[in-house]
């Protein structure tokens, strides 16, 4: 089983001579955050955004529709599907990050806002991109397009009962009532693990999710 160090050293050989855009996918509460957050943790010149070997995190998340676009979609109750996010701009954003040669700002998902908002600016030393989210190694366009933007997807390969337990925690933490987490898991969070479980391509390596 590969560790977290085994991983961020294998990110920090691929990159010695180029920048490398690494995916990491996942079902709803897989961890992919959490691992993405341990590797940023493992690596120089981590969140620095500067230096030989630097790293940031670029979220899927920051790709939300903004929830009056939902509204108007009649999807806001549905907010996480795949046809809840702007995939074109997140996939364009991928491309320019690959081969920048000046600064290019990134946008985050504010979880108390819970809109999307301006993020920080990746510098072009940046060697690393970190890039995590449901939907990375999706068989359907435009989503597939990423086959061929990413240099490489991992799968956080998490069983569905615990990352139920995780999804459920991180919205109670965000704020929804214990009921209200389970509801939301079971509408959301649910079909969209089933879709991601039935309709992805194969990751380049599986990531067990007891990392850590």
């Amino acid at each position: 089983m590969s560790t977290i160090d085994d991983l961020a050293r294998q990110l920090l050989e691929s990159s010695r001579d180029r920048r490398w855009i690494q995916g990491i996918a996942g079902i709803p509460g897989s961890g992919k955050s959490t691992l993405a957050a341990a590797l940023l943790e493992r690596l120089p010149g981590a969140g620095a955004g500067v230096g030989p070997g630097a790293a940031v995190v670029v979220p899927m998340d920051g790709f939300h529709l903004p929830n009056q676009t939902l509204i108007e979609m009649g999807r806001r109750d549905y907010k996480g599907a795949p046809d809840t996010f702007d995939a074109v701009a997140y996939i364009d954003l991928l491309r320019r990050l690959k081969n920048a040669s000046e600064p290019v700002q990134i946008p985050i998902y504010d979880r108390n806002l819970h809109e999307p908002v301006p993020g920080s600016t990746i510098d072009p030393s940046v060697r690393i991109i970190i890039t995590e989210g449901n939907y990375l190694l999706l068989d359907q366009p435009p989503w597939s397009e990423l086959a061929d933007v990413l240099d490489s997807c991992w799968y956080v390969d998490t069983p569905i009962e615990q990352a139920r337990q995780w999804a459920v925690e991180r919205h109670i933490a965000g704020g929804r009532d214990p009921d209200g987490a389970r509801r939301h898991y079971e509408r959301n969070d649910l079909p969209n693990a089933r879709f991601v479980l039935n309709n992805r391509r194969a990751p380049d390596s599986v990531i067990r999710s007891d990392w850590h």
